[in-house]
């Protein structure tokens, strides 16, 4: 009689460490459900299938050749960084032109060589890079802000702008204004737009504080109050920020650290420097704020008032009062901390569904082989 109990109590302890995990186990589902659901109208998952990449093994994979800026703590060192990150991810071989001299180049396929060209770049600088990489090796630039007369005209622009390598492929350009149509031209085969965007991420929103990152724009005085606001931080070189209390220090440009410095503070403050203003390119940091799930405050600029449309609080940098726009919306935020996280949720939402920089890389690759530069080295 006592074993037949013994046993019944036994029996009734494992159903109900059954029942409890499987709770637990329905609980979790559950929950991880209702965080990424979206009643938003863009679609939450990458429209960018990995499938095609797939098929590339050994030696006919792509390969990538890229040649850091002569600045390595520029942006564009954290942008080539951030495509050397992904194109590794989504199964490209990936070269340091430093690495060359070690490579059989005949060994190297489908390869295509990249760097990027700034205004803060002497010629002989450009120059330099060109010579790095193997004669025959099909170039691409990447040059963030060409006017709006050069994107009407890329060739024009290819002939006298630029200190061009003979094999210079494309450029990659970053433009409110859509520059995807091909050009044929002696020096030039295609001219893409080329966002200094991010991979895709999963963040969720968590507005805390106003983060920004870079030098002071507009009036002084506005630095000062935000200074003193209590929900201020600011994170850049120390020498324009060293008398600020909310400066938070120099985030690293190792092509993962800033998108998820800006989802730990949860809102971000994005001014365009003139030149973004003037020529209609829009800024990296409308594609790392968007990444980060960061409900985003802007000032008005065509391509995030086309693209994001109503995700994003905007503010009118031509009024004097950009402080109060600014306090304005931190209120509106705090007290309305759903409508805050939606506004995050679709931004994150529209990144998502356009801007990743897998669907960019894609786009590249299938433009490089419809044009037939990607050969072996001979």
């Amino acid at each position: 009689m006592n074993v037949e109990n013994t046993c019944n109590k036994k029996y009734k302890y494992r159903r109900l460490i059954v029942l409890t995990l499987s709770l637990a186990f329905l609980c979790t589902i559950y929950y991880l459900q209702s965080k990424s659901n979206f009643n938003g109208s863009f679609s939450q998952k990458i429209p960018y299938n990995p499938s095609p990449f797939k098929q590339w093994i050994g030696e006919d994979r792509p390969t990538l050749i890229y040649a850091m800026p002569p600045f390595n703590w520029l942006g564009d060192a954290e942008a080539l960084k951030r495509t050397i990150l992904t194109v590794k991810k989504m199964g490209w071989n990936v070269l340091p032109q430093e690495d060359l001299k070690d490579v059989a180049q005949k060994s190297l396929r489908n390869a295509v060589g990249i760097y990027v060209n700034d205004k803060l770049y002497s010629k002989s600088d450009i120059i330099s890079i060109q010579e790095g990489f193997p004669k025959a090796l099909p170039l691409l630039e990447i040059h963030w802000i060409p006017s709006k007369e050069n994107i009407k005209n890329p060739v024009t622009y290819l002939a006298t702008k630029n200190p061009l390598h003979p094999n210079v492929q494309a450029i990659l350009a970053s433009s409110y204004y859509p520059i995807e149509a091909e050009v044929k031209s002696d020096n030039l085969k295609l001219m893409m737009s080329w966002y200094p965007t991010v991979s895709a991420t999963y963040y969720q929103p968590q507005p805390t504080k106003l983060m920004y990152c870079g030098s002071k724009r507009l009036d002084k005085t506005l630095w000062k109050r935000l200074d003193n606001s209590g929900y201020f931080v600011v994170y850049g070189l120390k020498m324009e920020w060293q008398d600020y209390q909310s400066h938070q220090g120099y985030i690293p440009a190792d092509g993962e650290s800033f998108v998820r410095t800006i989802n730990q503070n949860g809102i971000y403050l994005i001014l365009h420097s003139e030149p973004h203003l003037k020529e209609g390119a829009p800024t990296g940091r409308i594609f790392e704020a968007a990444a980060a799930a960061a409900v985003i405050i802007s000032d008005k600029h065509p391509f995030i008032e086309r693209e994001f449309q109503d995700s994003v609080l905007y503010i009118d940098t031509k009024r004097s009062d950009v402080f109060e726009q600014i306090e304005t919306h931190m209120k509106w935020i705090k007290e309305n901390p759903e409508e805050a996280r939606k506004k995050a949720r679709l931004a994150h939402a529209i990144f998502l569904e356009k801007f990743t920089l897998e669907q960019q890389v894609a786009r590249l690759y299938k433009n490089l082989v419809k044009l037939d530069v990607l050969e072996s080295i001979e």
